[in-house]
């Protein structure tokens, strides 16, 4: 029996860990109960800095920078290594920055990370003279994950409270996750995660699953903006961004998602 225990897991492995389905496991990050994970084993960067511990005018630089990274000739730089770096075993993205590259079709960049702990956090490099300037992370959904990213074992750890070996954590934060009435198919595309999440948001919100129309509605109404979902009443179809899905074909795919 190997000693190491694995400290990594992609989707199947997660849900596997956690002993529920991989849909299970993609509600839990769409609702922002879990967080994927950066390894720094490898990340080309110097050390970590906490946001707070930053000058106050660099802070003010990072947090008026838009998330696409404007500005990027330019990046936000320190005079010194500050006392108080250190370097990480694993950067998390933070629930914003996830939705904001889940949603994004040419990726983004990201600046500002999290600790373990949720605290807010910077990667920076080595430049001349002592000084350094902040790194930045170009992010993407390829394969339906986003790039170089994975779910830690302190994660799915923190999640389901196992680190202080109770699994009441699980039953409070996310009553009924592992009895959810739409499951993602094995090969999911955009739109299964997105009927998925929703369907399952539905119920846990209103504890009964929706029909066809329930889940139509609701997604347009909570959902529009960020899924860029919209009916077309001319063609007859729902349309998420430039991807057509006409009522039949998300009425089947809502027959293939429903358990």
């Amino acid at each position: 029996m190997s000693l190491l225990q694995q400290q990594e897991f992609d989707l199947e492995g997660a849900a596997n860990y956690l002993d529920c389905n991989a849909s299970d496991v993609l509600f839990a990050l769409h609702k922002g109960s879990l967080r994927l994970a950066i390894s720094t084993e490898g990340l080309d960067f110097d050390y970590a800095v906490l946001l707070d511990d930053l000058p106050a005018i660099v802070q003010m630089r990072i947090n008026g920078l838009l998330p696409k990274g404007s500005d990027i000739e330019k990046p936000p730089a320190l005079d010194s290594k500050p006392a108080s770096s250190f370097r990480p075993q694993y950067i998390y993205l933070s629930h914003q920055f996830r939705e904001l590259v889940i949603h994004s079709d040419i990726g983004e960049v990201v600046q500002v990370f999290e600790s373990f702990a949720g605290s807010k956090l910077t990667v920076w490099l080595h430049a001349e003279y002592g000084s350094g300037h902040l790194k930045r992370l170009f992010l993407c959904v390829e394969d339906s994950w986003i790039s170089h990213t994975a779910l830690t074992k302190e994660e799915l750890d923190r999640f389901k409270g196992s680190s202080v070996g109770s699994t009441e954590r699980v039953q409070e934060e996310v009553p009924s996750l592992l009895s959810e009435p739409f499951k993602l198919p094995k090969k999911a595309d955009e739109v299964a995660e997105a009927m998925v999440a929703y369907g399952n948001r539905f119920y846990a919100e209103r504890g009964f699953a929706p029909t066809v129309k329930d889940l139509q509605g609701y997604m347009i109404e909570t959902g529009g903006r960020d899924l860029q979902m919209r009916y077309d009443l001319r063609g007859k179809d729902f349309n998420f961004g430039d991807k057509p899905v006409s009522k039949r074909a998300f009425s089947d795919r809502y027959k293939t998602y429903r358990v």
